[in-house]
């Protein structure tokens, strides 16, 4: 991150993952990303036996510049 912020010059970073991945959810958090959402059924990968979606829900989180620097 310290790349993105300073080489790259990001003013800001985002990250999403599955609401059940509470590890990856906690790494974030360690590395002070903030949550900014919960989105519901945002996203479909797989389909059930009758072909019908099987919606996942995520987390987005995200870090601005001076919040990491």
């Amino acid at each position: 991150m310290d790349y993105l912020f300073t080489v790259l010059d990001a003013r800001r970073i985002t990250a999403c993952c599955n609401d059940t991945n509470l590890k990856s959810a906690r790494l974030l958090e360690r590395l002070g990303f903030r949550l900014e959402g919960h989105f519901l059924e945002d996203a479909a990968f797989k389909k059930d036996e009758d072909g019908r979606p099987i919606y996942i829900s995520s987390l987005y989180y995200a870090l601005l510049r001076r919040e990491w620097l």
